[in-house]
């Protein structure tokens, strides 16, 4: 009889612990499951709306700068085409993949694509080109309708002009890269200047195209106010050829 009991009691233990084992893994099954649908519901319902919609961002056009008689001395004109990505719609197991599809289009280096994709993966605008041939356009959409480029999205890039030249260019100032007044007029009135980019949102499917009355939003852009000065570019440009003159002699 001790001999059945000595032998009993370690099976019963070793049924509590797997028991026990198992309890912790269900709780902890469970503490994921209350952690994804209600403690991180906001944040993954966000990431799957993403990921079933198209974005495209359009952009608004800064307000032009006129001299007393209208002539144009600052405005924007579209330069040209380029890339951007949400990279976080790139699944990781496709990203080496992705990457090298990539590079063949655009001409760069496949592995050092891929490790860009790789270090800014929680980037929702991550820049890829800033300037695309018609070329590459075609082969990027036919890639993109063919659902091997999910978060792609192509943004229009424009480039401030005067068509003045260097004609009071210490009262114009300039814009940076982001389209914000740096100096002069431009920044002192960067308020009015400015605008708001529009966007264009379209639902899609797993292949990443665009699904027929599928549901769709677009807010249109809003450009910025024109300003007009006091100054008059042709008496400008006397006085600084005059200027220029004083100093070469």
């Amino acid at each position: 009889m001790a001999t059945s009991k000595g032998w009993q009691f370690p099976v019963r233990a070793r049924i509590a612990l797997m028991y026990a084992a198992l309890a912790v893994l269900l709780f902890g099954a469970l503490g994921r499951t209350f952690a994804l649908s209600v403690v991180d519901y906001d944040e993954y319902n966000s990431l799957r709306l993403r990921n079933s919609r198209n974005n495209t961002t359009i952009l608004h056009e800064r307000g032009r700068i006129f001299d007393r008689n209208g002539s144009v001395l600052a405005q924007t004109v579209f330069s040209g085409t380029s890339l951007y990505i949400n990279a976080r719609m790139v699944r990781d197991d496709e990203r080496l993949s992705y990457a090298t599809n990539l590079a063949a289009i655009l001409g760069t280096d496949a592995r050092a694509l891929y490790e860009r994709l790789y270090t800014r993966r929680n980037n929702a605008g991550l820049p890829l080109a800033w300037y695309l041939t018609s070329e590459q356009i075609i082969a990027l959409r036919e890639l993109m309708e063919q659902g091997k480029a999910p978060g792609l999205e192509f943004r229009q890039r424009v480039e401030r002009i005067y068509p003045h030249g260097g004609d009071a260019a210490q009262v114009l100032g300039f814009v940076n890269r982001d389209d914000e007044g740096g100096a002069g007029i431009e920044r002192i009135y960067d308020d009015y200047l400015k605008g708001k980019d529009g966007h264009q949102s379209v639902q899609v499917d797993a292949m990443r195209r665009a699904i027929p009355n599928g549901e769709e939003e677009y807010t249109p852009p809003e450009d910025g106010a024109d300003v007009h000065l006091t100054l008059d570019a042709t008496i400008q440009g006397f006085a600084e050829e005059a200027l220029r003159h004083l100093v070469e002699d």
